[in-house]
């Protein structure tokens, strides 16, 4: 969804550019800050909050565990 005003991003509980959720849940909860318009950093690979774009190890992650899967397969 393209959002691009304030009380958009508030009505939404957008926190920063992307956000990424599945099934409701957020896929970095612990970088959900503030809800805004604002870049949104997500986990590097040196660990750090440098990266404005999610990896594809976290998505992948993400979207096992809502399914109930870890690896590929079912728990």
């Amino acid at each position: 969804i393209a959002v691009n005003a304030e009380a958009d991003a508030e009505f939404l509980r957008m926190s920063g550019s992307p956000t990424i959720r599945i099934e409701g849940s957020d896929i970095d909860p612990e970088g959900a800050g503030e809800v805004g318009l604002y870049l949104r950093m997500y986990p590097a690979a040196d660990g750090t909050r440098s990266s404005g774009v999610p990896s594809k190890a976290l998505i992948r992650s993400a979207v096992e565990q809502a399914r109930g899967w870890g690896h590929g397969r079912r728990r």
